[in-house]
């Protein structure tokens, strides 16, 4: 395998991680989490965060035994292949409730100690790329120090030295994300850049700037502060889509927040875009049926799930576990199939696809 070759990961089995008792998914290259609130989509998503800092520090070892076990190890198996090669291997990630990790080399019946091979190189560092974001339209409404910085932060706080370092270093970026506003947003035309004073310390002497969209109707710049929630959350996830170093592991809490439902499909299209063009995998969460929906052609990719009466996490498979046997099912009656695909966010609705508050 070559050293730049993607991973993806294509296994995913979890235990004991908070309300993921015993999980299992086999990951595709955009994944879709559905369910109710505190049905455990979050906790994957930290689950697999948790894979990319699984360096446990003696600062966060206390949280993380009151935060993630119930008097249990976790146990995270994952199965990763390369672009040019259908199997790299599988690696078991064991963490006691004293903080010790350790990393196994795992075939299913026996494990080993891992060795230093390019796969290994390549799949460690996948996990370290993974970023889990959770943009805070409160934290880049407000003035930021002008500091160079490709990568955008989990909360997206600082995306002004972001579009400012897009602009002068990375002219292309910059450019696709002004394009794509003016796509989706056409009442704008391009971002703004204001100089403005230190808002907490006036001896700070730093540069200081704000940023807004003008627009070219009203011929006015409306600065950050000014913008709807949606329209803020809209551009920071320009800004994860299209920063020059993105992580192979993307993950999403609800791309679709605050953006109107006439928007969604357009942002969707961002994602399956950067994932097939840049090789990004991507794992999401969402409420809303229309994300859903971009979901017809693959339903293998979407992922449903419960609560049992213990309190415990189930997921279930869209396709396999829903789909498929309800078509066997009506086979064996002699019944038509339901064309589950037609209308998936109907069906989920109606509560037949699960994945729905009691």
């Amino acid at each position: 395998m070559q050293e730049n070759e993607r991973v993806m990961l294509t296994k995913l089995h979890i235990q004991n991680f908070k309300s993921l008792k015993e999980v299992t998914l086999d990951l595709q290259p955009v994944n879709l989490l559905i369910g109710p609130n505190n049905s455990g989509k979050t906790n994957l998503l930290k689950a697999v965060e948790f894979l990319g800092n699984y360096r446990l520090s003696e600062m966060s070892l206390d949280k993380f035994r009151q935060d993630c076990f119930k008097h249990e190890d976790v146990e995270i198996v994952v199965g990763a292949e390369a672009a040019e090669q259908s199997y790299v291997g599988k690696y078991k990630l064991d963490v006691s409730k004293d903080g010790l990790e350790r990393w196994r080399y795992y075939n299913g019946q026996e494990e080993g100690d891992v060795r230093a091979t390019p796969e290994l190189r390549e799949f460690l560092k996948t996990l370290d790329e993974i970023q889990l974001y959770r943009p805070n339209p409160l934290k880049f409404t407000e003035a930021e120090p002008i500091i160079s910085s490709v990568t955008i932060q989990e909360d997206v706080a600082n995306l002004i030295p972001f579009l400012e370092t897009l602009r002068d270093e990375y002219r292309e970026n910059f450019a696709q994300i002004e394009e794509d506003i003016r796509k989706c947003l056409p009442e704008f035309q391009d971002i703004r850049f204001k100089t403005v004073a230190p808002t907490t310390n006036s001896n700070d002497n730093r540069t200081f700037k704000k940023w807004g969209l003008f627009s070219e109707v009203s011929k006015m710049t409306y600065w950050a502060e000014e913008l709807s929630e949606g329209v803020l959350y809209f551009v920071a996830l320009l800004c994860i889509i299209h920063q020059p170093k993105p992580p192979k592991l993307l993950l999403l809490e609800e791309p679709e927040r605050g953006i109107h439902p006439r928007r969604i499909k357009e942002v969707m299209d961002f994602i399956f875009n950067l994932s097939q063009s840049k090789g990004i995998q991507v794992i999401m969460t969402s409420h809303h049926p229309y994300v859903l929906n971009e979901f017809e052609d693959i339903p293998e990719a979407v992922f449903v799930f419960d609560k049992d009466e213990d309190g415990a996490t189930q997921v279930r498979n869209l396709q396999k576990d829903i789909i498929a046997p309800s078509n066997e099912e009506n086979d064996k009656q002699g019944l038509p199939r339901i064309k589950f695909t037609q209308d998936l966010a109907e069906h989920w609705f109606s509560g037949f696809l699960g994945g729905v508050p009691a």
